[in-house]
């Protein structure tokens, strides 16, 4: 019998959204607050209330005219109340067309704080062999899990996102001589990969009439990499937001919970067909000899554990086969014994 065959899992190239995904870097002063609020009706996760200020005020658009900055706010601190505001707006937007984590240093800050005083808790009540809280490399898969936990969050949220993150020094250790080498943004290494597009702002030009320049670090669509643009905002990004707005066909994002359910389903299956594999050989084995009706043990018991494991029903079906072959068998050579 011919071999049918599969329909293939791979299909033209298709996109999931129609939104961007923008990470904002920058020193204090440079305006990463005044760039964000520039997207349409924002929601702003902001746990140091550096929005407050921005109530009531606007930005220039391109044509000169005066546009309101639209925001509305959550003041949560918590790492995972972080994650719970995001997953609240990718079930229910309303009307929101933006969210903002300004900044998302701070997050980054409380997942390694949090586990920090997780282990200063368990060395006061002894339930670790460890001095001190300091981290350690072993540390960090447990530190990163609840940030790229809510990054991973971000991919499912039907909005623009934008990714405020603050710059640290970088310092170039000689003996005894330290000097500043530069600087680099400070958050967990991995956030400009969740990003499609990768900005440092600077400031130039006198406290006065300052201009802010868009370096742009990340592209994925090729539009402006590698660009200096002067004070960006949400419609420098109008040639990149038409070639999105014109795709017709769009798939959505599979969730990172369901696909690791998906996982671990498979994973169980597989330990599930290991195990009636084997229990159809120690039951074939046993066919072949009935010298010891006892050593067989109860038959019933054989059936009620093959009724408790939930096989993939090829392989049930495989082993009650074999079961009720082997069920025939011995009740055969019982009544043969019970006879003589």
């Amino acid at each position: 019998m011919a071999k049918q065959k599969q329909t293939s899992r791979f299909q033209s190239p298709k996109s999931s959204r129609r939104h961007l995904k923008i990470q904002i870097e920058g020193s204090w002063g440079v305006g990463k607050t005044h760039f964000a609020l520039t997207f349409p009706k924002c929601a702003v996760i902001d746990p140091e209330h550096g929005t407050d200020l921005f109530m009531g005020r606007s930005y220039k658009a391109p044509d000169g005219t005066d546009v309101p900055f639209d925001f509305q706010c959550s003041y949560n601190r918590g790492i995972y109340d972080a994650i719970d505001d995001i997953e609240s707006l990718r079930d229910n937007p309303g009307d929101r067309e933006s969210l903002i984590i300004d900044p998302i240093t701070l997050f980054w800050e409380q997942a390694q704080d949090s586990y920090t005083s997780r282990v200063e808790e368990k060395i006061r009540a002894g339930q670790t062999r460890r001095k001190d809280a300091d981290i350690q490399f072993g540390d960090w898969k447990d530190i990163k899990r609840p940030y790229k936990r809510m990054l991973n969050r971000l991919l499912g949220v039907p909005m623009h996102v934008i990714l405020v993150a603050r710059v640290k020094d970088d310092f170039k250790v000689d003996g005894s001589n330290i000097t500043k080498v530069g600087e680099s943004m400070d958050a967990e290494k991995s956030t400009p990969y969740h990003a499609d597009i990768v900005i440092r702002l600077e400031r130039r030009g006198s406290e006065q009439a300052p201009t802010r320049i868009a370096r742009i670090r990340k592209d994925r669509s090729g539009l402006f990499e590698g660009k200096v643009i002067e004070n960006p905002s949400y419609h420098t990004f109008q040639p990149l937001l038409e070639r999105l707005s014109a795709i017709k066909d769009t798939i959505g994002i599979e969730d990172e919970e369901e696909a690791s359910e998906k996982d671990k389903a498979h994973m169980e299956n597989a330990d599930e067909r290991k195990s009636a594999n084997a229990l159809i050989r120690r039951i074939e084995k046993s066919k072949k000899s009935f010298k010891d009706i006892d050593a067989m043990g109860s038959f019933d018991t054989v059936l009620a554990r093959n009724e408790a494991i939930p096989l993939k029903q090829q392989t049930s079906n495989k082993l009650q086969l074999v079961l009720e072959e082997l069920s025939n068998e011995y009740q055969s050579v019982k009544t043969a014994r019970e006879t003589k």
